[in-house]
């Protein structure tokens, strides 16, 4: 657990591609602190390739950990923050499922799916004060791509910045690393 002052964060260990692991760190994060009050999905699979010639397996990876598993931690997350009336959904996702470009193809489609859940979340909560966001913190060095040149700490600024909207701010939105607006 991470605590300054008044904030508190925890990180924890699963594997989302498992509904009951979701159930197991949805339980534990309620009992332990009894509220949500930002879910970051930042979870992702991510592979090579020209959809045409890849193995149908490695869509269906993408599509479980860039849509199913995040629908998921939501869906079990989300009713503490209506019940609330307090929340912030912040769903990293990539400027490929917009802007195609290949051979990243898998990755364009799933993420174009999340993009879609991200747009249908905002939509069925726009009454409430939970705010559901998509941001593309473009190419940055990690696991998946340990040649891109950005280090991690550049995606940070802006996800603090959707985690922490005020109660009127944005819903439903798309935003890069520069916390510009970006059309769907």
């Amino acid at each position: 657990s991470i605590c300054r002052g008044w904030r508190l964060a925890t990180m924890l260990r699963a594997d989302l591609s498992q509904a009951a692991d979701i159930d197991r760190i949805a339980a534990h994060i309620l009992r332990q602190f009894k509220r949500v009050d930002v879910l970051c999905n930042n979870a992702a699979a991510f592979h090579q390739g020209l959809l045409r010639e890849q193995d149908p397996a490695l869509l269906l990876d993408e599509l479980q950990a860039n849509v199913w598993a995040p629908f998921l931690l939501t869906r079990a997350l989300l009713p503490n923050m209506v019940e609330r009336d307090y929340g912030r959904i912040v769903n990293l996702t990539s400027e490929l499922a917009e802007r195609p470009v290949l051979p990243f193809g898998s990755h364009g489609v799933s993420k174009a799916a999340f993009n879609q859940l991200t747009r249908y979340l905002a939509l069925e909560l726009e009454k409430t004060n939970v705010l559901v966001n998509g941001y593309d913190p473009g190419i940055v060095r990690t696991a998946m791509n340990p040649t891109a040149t950005a280090m991690p700490e550049v995606a940070v600024p802006t996800a603090v910045h959707l985690a922490a909207l005020p109660d009127d701010g944005p819903s439903g939105r798309f935003f890069d690393r520069q916390s510009n607006e970006l059309p769907w």
